[in-house]
């Protein structure tokens, strides 16, 4: 009866331990403009913070999060899947959050965007060990302004992240 009680105790002991594991998120950005090495850095900039501040603010709401963040340059677009999908691997992950900065020239606005997608098992009998594939994204935030030196000076991007972050956590809370 003791070693019931006792394989019981240690059950539930870790049953509360991974209640208590808060979800995993790849908070993932990238550049997408590129040009001069002065534009590749102001780009690297923006993107750095705006990724920066949403990972501060899913942590900030008890998610764990595992940062990932590319400079414009990186071009290897499949050398760079392979390693946010392996690292999500690593850390346990179920989502990938996508953080973008970047300028839609055809339209010419400057865009902010928060993508959040699952992470999927791999597919087919043989997956065994494989990387998991990337969901269609099942939470969209997009801002877009008027792509202006004046809007630039004025753009107050870690109160946009945190308010699109925000919007995420509030969708995600609102379904069952």
């Amino acid at each position: 009866m003791l070693r019931h009680g006792l394989i019981a105790t240690l059950l539930l002991a870790g049953c509360a331990a991974m209640a208590q594991t808060p979800p995993c998120l790849i908070v993932y950005g990238h550049g997408r403009n590129l040009g001069s090495e002065a534009e590749n850095l102001a780009w690297d900039r923006l993107n750095l913070r705006f990724n920066q501040q949403v990972a501060a603010s899913l942590d900030a709401a008890g998610r764990r999060v595992v940062p990932m963040l590319l400079r414009v340059g990186s071009s290897d677009l499949a050398a760079t899947l392979e390693a946010v999908l392996g690292e999500a691997q690593r850390q346990g992950c179920e989502l990938v959050v996508d953080t973008a900065v970047f300028a839609d020239d055809a339209n010419a606005a400057l865009v902010l965007r928060l993508r959040v997608h699952p992470l999927l098992p791999a597919l087919g009998p043989r997956a065994g060990a494989r990387l998991p594939r990337v969901g269609e994204a099942i939470y969209t935030s997009q801002r877009d302004f008027d792509f202006s030196p004046r809007v630039l000076e004025r753009l107050k991007l870690d109160q946009l992240a945190q308010e699109m972050t925000a919007g995420y956590l509030a969708d995600t809370a609102a379904k069952p």
